[in-house]
C-alpha cells in the first residue's frame, strides 16, 4: 500500500486535492477500500482503476478529492483496505507532509483607565483558531489584527480583549490558547489572583548568522518566557556534559510583573553538523526541565545506502565501499571483529558536480584474504543507527542480486530526447549473471551499457 497527494495544474480544480491510495501485487482480485476523514465515513466516492499484471497478480489504484481547506486544516484522511478477514490502514494528512512546529505566544497585560485589557500575540506557521480562556470559560476570538513583517508578509496575529475593573476582579486567571490539528493546543495563562511561583514556558532554537565572520558558528537560544519570581538558573549541556562555553544573558519583565529571559551559546558549526545533543536545563526550586536539539532533529535524515563490492586482480583482493548519504559519516572497515576507521576515500558526484556520497577501497594479498572469514563496510553519524554491508569470505554460496530499477533525464540538451533507463544489481555471486531488457514484453533492440 502506498498513500499519497496531488495537486492538480487544472485552475479549475485550484480548490481541491487528490489523495491517491495505490495498492499492487495482490490476488485474488476481491478487495475492499474504504475511504475516511477524521475516522469517519468519507462521503466522496472515490475513482477506481484496476489492472492485472503478468505474474497475474492484481493491481488497483482509488483516488479521492477533498476540499482544500479542509486538507490545510489539518484532517486526517485514511485509506482502509481489507482483504477476506485482514484489514490495514494508511493515513495522511497536511500536519504529516508539511510537519509545523508548535505556534509561540505573548500574553500582555494592560491597566489604563480603569479597565484591564489582554492582547495575545500568535506567532504560528499557518492559520490556527485562538480561544480567550476566562477561569473555566471559553470563547473563541474572532476579531484580529494581522502581524507583518517589514516585507509585508504575514507573521502571526494579534488579539485583545477588554474588561472593566470588576469582570478583572472576578476572575482568578485568563489564558490564550491557539488550536491546530496539526499540533497539541498551545496555551500562556495570567493567574490574577495570587503570584505563585511559576515555571517558565520553554522554547529551544537554532540560528545560523548571515555574518561571514561567524560562519563556522551556530547559536542555540534558550526562550524562557512566563516566569515568577526572577530568580531561576539555566544550564547548558553539550553531549550530556557541562557545556564550556558562557552564554550570553537578556532578562525583561513584563507588564502582568512576570519575567523572561533569553539565554543563548555558540556551538561549533562541525560539532553541530556532527549530530551532538545540545540540552538547555532550567531549574526553579526544586523542579527542573531539559529542552534538547540537535542537527539530527532539526533535520531528520534517512539512514544511508552502501554497496559493497569486491574484485580479484593479479592475486590480490579489492573491497570498495559506495556510501550514499546525505550527510559526511565516518566509515569504518570491520574485518571479522576487528575494526579501523576508513581515512581515505573519493567523493561520488553527479552530473552538476553535487556531492552524492563517497568510495572507499581497502587491498589485500591473497594470504590476508584467506585468513578473514568476513569483512564489512560500517557508516555511522549520530543521526541514525549504523548501518553495515557484510561480504562473507569463507563460504561462497550463490547469492541472487538485489535489483534496483530507476530511470535518469539528462541536463545535457542533445539527449533532451532520451531517457536512460538503470538497472543496478548488487550483492550477487559468482560474477556470472544475464541481464535482459524488454519493451512492452519483447525484447529491447538496443545495446546496454
Amino acid at each position: 500500500m502506498t498513500l499519497y497527494y496531488q495537486f492538480s495544474s487544472d485552475p479549475a480544480q485550484a480548490q481541491r486535492v487528490t489523495l491517491v491510495c495505490s495498492l499492487t501485487g495482490f490476488y485474488p482480485k476481491e478487495i475492499t477500500v474504504e475511504w475516511k476523514e477524521d475516522n469517519m465515513r468519507f462521503e466522496g466516492s472515490p475513482a477506481v482503476w484496476n489492472m492485472q499484471g503478468e505474474d497475474k497478480k492484481f493491481n488497483q489504484t482509488s483516488q479521492v478529492e477533498v476540499n482544500l481547506e479542509k486538507w490545510l486544516s489539518g484532517s486526517l484522511y485514511t485509506c482502509k483496505v481489507t482483504q477476506n478477514t485482514k484489514s490495514q490502514e494508511l493515513n495522511t494528512s497536511f500536519c504529516r507532509t508539511h510537519p509545523i512546529s508548535s505556534p509561540s505566544l505573548k500574553l500582555n497585560i494592560d491597566e489604563s483607565s480603569g479597565a484591564f485589557t489582554a492582547t495575545c500575540e500568535v506567532f504560528a506557521s499557518y492559520k490556527s483558531k485562538v480561544f480567550w480562556v476566562l477561569d473555566k470559560s471559553e470563547s473563541e476570538s474572532a476579531d484580529y489584527r494581522e502581524l507583518k513583517d517589514s516585507e509585508n508578509r504575514i507573521q502571526g496575529s494579534e488579539h485583545s480583549r477588554t474588561f472593566t475593573k470588576d469582570e478583572w476582579k472576578s476572575m482568578k486567571s485568563i489564558a490564550c490558547e491557539v488550536r491546530n490539528k496539526c499540533f497539541s493546543p498551545v496555551r500562556k495563562t495570567f493567574q490574577i489572583t495570587a503570584q505563585e511561583p511559576i515555571f517558565p514556558s520553554m522554547t529551544l532554537y537554532y540560528q545560523i548568522s548571515s555574518d561571514p565572520a561567524q560562519a563556522q558558528r551556530v547559536t542555540l537560544v534558550c526562550s524562557l518566557t512566563g516566569f515568577y519570581p526572577k530568580e531561576i538558573t539555566v544550564e547548558w549541556k553539550e553531549d550530556n556534559m557541562r557545556f564550556e562555553g558562557s552564554p550570553a544573558v537578556w532578562n525583561m519583565q513584563g507588564e502582568d510583573k512576570k519575567f523572561n529571559q533569553t539565554s543563548q551559546v555558540e556551538v561549533n558549526l562541525e560539532k553541530w553538523l556532527s549530530g551532538s545533543l545540545y540540552t538547555c536545563k532550567v531549574t526553579q526550586n526544586t523542579k527542573s526541565q531539559e529542552l534538547s536539539t540537535s542537527f539530527c532533529r532539526t533535520h531528520p535524515i534517512s539512514s544511508p545506502s552502501l554497496k559493497l563490492n569486491i574484485d580479484e586482480s593479479s592475486g590480490a583482493f579489492t573491497a570498495t565501499c559506495e556510501v550514499f548519504a546525505s550527510y559526511k559519516s565516518k566509515v569504518f572497515w570491520v574485518l571479522d571483529k576487528s575494526e579501523s576507521e576508513s581515512a581515505d576515500y573519493r567523493e561520488l558526484k553527479d552530473s552538476e558536480n553535487r556531492i552524492q556520497g563517497s568510495v572507499h577501497s581497502r587491498t589485500f594479498t591473497k594470504d590476508e584474504w584467506k585468513s578473514m572469514k568476513s569483512i564489512a563496510c560500517e557508516v555511522r553519524n549520530k543521526c541514525f543507527s549504523p548501518v553495515r554491508k557484510t561480504f562473507p569470505i569463507t563460504a561462497q554460496e550463490p547469492l541472487f542480486p538485489s535489483m534496483t530499477l530507476y530511470y535518469q533525464l539528462s541536463s545535457d540538451p542533445a539527449q533532451a530526447q532520451r531517457v536512460t533507463l538503470v538497472c543496478s544489481l548488487t550483492g550477487f555471486y559468482p560474477k556470472e549473471i544475464t541481464v535482459e531488457w524488454k519493451e512492452d514484453n519483447m525484447r529491447f533492440e538496443g545495446s546496454p551499457a
